[in-house]
């Protein structure tokens, strides 16, 4: 494929047409039509301005990409392949890449700041679960960010009750121990090192003796806590992840280690993002929360 063709590829996948590109470039309504490699190449650095997370190489290298053909198996693809297929498939649906990634930073420095959850502010460990969108302006993290992302839970009211009453002034039932139970099950995982089966079936208890299928909430702290392994089953995300996986039926917390973890865990694309250099420092970021950020790619976005 030409350079002009690679181009002409990415706009068409996000809906963009050589016309409009010439307008934003400020060029004649005739220019896309007779524009060359060798001028193409003269604008890419313009067009990246416009489109920060293009990938450049991409369209001056005069080589097609399988991420921006028709949809292939998860498995098969490069590390390089998968975080083209992130950058457009957020692209197409207007949805930001940078925030999911600040919004995980945010969460890493508070779990790395804190050693239990118990100790971690009550509206801190409200954000991390997903029960409050925003952030208190002061805390020190980005108000901005939108903690509804990656799935919420705020409808859920035990689940709610468990992160954030303090149990520490009132006899504890039965019930609220299982609350507890639950809420300080995300200890099992340290921010980094292996996660084994035999901890994880530890942490899927402490969620299975409460709900029936707590996918959805159970999902969403070990995403939070842990990008780099696993993903947040959500309403917007469960048909993605079902197609996405080749699964033929919708994913649950039973399921949930056989057919997502360990299936991610023989991907081509995870296991590379271990050995390949990242190109800059975002590549880098994005390696690390390579699993949580499937949302982008599995979610439907609501018009």
């Amino acid at each position: 494929m030409s350079i002009k063709e690679n181009l002409k590829t990415f706009l068409d996948r996000i809906n963009i047409s050589g016309r409009q590109l010439s307008s934003e470039l400020g060029m004649s309504d005739s220019w896309w039509g007779t524009a060359t490699d060798a001028a193409i190449t003269k604008i890419v650095s313009d067009v990246k301005l416009i489109f920060p997370l293009m990938n450049e190489d991409f369209i001056l290298s005069g080589e097609g990409s399988p991420v921006l053909d028709d949809k292939k198996n998860l498995a098969d693809y490069s590390w390089q392949e998968y975080y083209e297929l992130l950058v457009v498939s957020c692209i197409e649906k207007n949805i930001s890449l940078a925030h999911r990634v600040a919004l995980l930073d945010d969460a890493q420095d508070i779990f790395n700041k804190y050693d239990l959850i118990e100790n971690i502010p009550v509206s801190y460990r409200r954000n991390l679960a997903g029960i409050t969108k925003r952030m208190d302006a002061l805390s020190g993290y980005n108000p901005e960010n939108n903690w509804y992302l990656f799935g919420s839970n705020q409808r859920r009211p035990d689940y709610v009750n468990g992160m954030s009453k303090d149990f520490s002034n009132s006899p504890i039932s039965a019930d609220d121990q299982k609350l507890i139970d639950m809420r300080d099950a995300i200890d099992l995982f340290a921010t980094t090192g292996e996660i084994s089966k035999s901890r994880f079936d530890r942490y899927y208890m402490r969620y299975r003796n409460l709900w029936n299928d707590p996918v959805s909430t159970a999902s969403r702290l070990l995403a939070i806590k842990r990008p780099d392994c696993f993903i947040c089953v959500n309403g917007a995300n469960k048909d993605g992840i079902k197609e996405w996986f080749q699964l033929e039926n919708d994913p649950t917390w039973d399921s949930y280690w056989d057919n997502i973890v360990e299936k991610t865990r023989k991907m081509r694309w995870y296991k590379e993002a271990e050995s390949v250099k990242p190109r800059s420092s975002f590549e880098a970021k994005c390696m690390k929360y390579r699993v949580a950020l499937l949302d982008c790619i599995t979610c439907t976005v609501k018009d």
